[in-house]
């Protein structure tokens, strides 16, 4: 019996790769990504509410900072502990960037990361 040999996978070199082409884009239908459901999903980011409004984040007690958090609408101790309103975790999820742009060490090309993008 006959072993079949594996096949490597061809590899593109950088210089074959033009220069207009999107790095990084997907080629045709690609499945999500989602190892969990919608109810499992709404059920973490309840408890991870529940857990900023009740529980908060400590901090460095820095006046400057905690003048901010109380600015925004927080729960300010004087020991640094921050517990933040749904309303405000919430705004900050949404003026969140939705891609980035990871650039090489001499920033003259980048790849995005989104949506489209792995």
């Amino acid at each position: 019996m006959k072993r079949r040999r594996n096949r490597r996978r061809q590899t593109v070199q950088p210089d074959e790769i033009a220069s207009n082409e999107d790095k990084g884009l997907h080629y045709g239908p690609t499945p999500p990504h989602d190892p969990l459901n919608k109810t499992q999903s709404q059920q973490i980011l309840k408890a991870v509410f529940e857990l900023m409004r009740e529980t908060g984040v400590e901090f460095e007690p820095d006046p400057k900072v905690l003048s901010l958090f109380r600015a925004a609408g927080c729960d300010v101790s004087d020991t640094g502990l921050v517990k933040f309103p749904a309303n405000v975790v919430q705004g900050a999820l949404d003026s969140m960037a939705k891609s980035v742009k990871l650039w090489n060490r001499p920033a003259t090309e980048f790849i995005e990361i989104d949506n489209r993008h792995t």
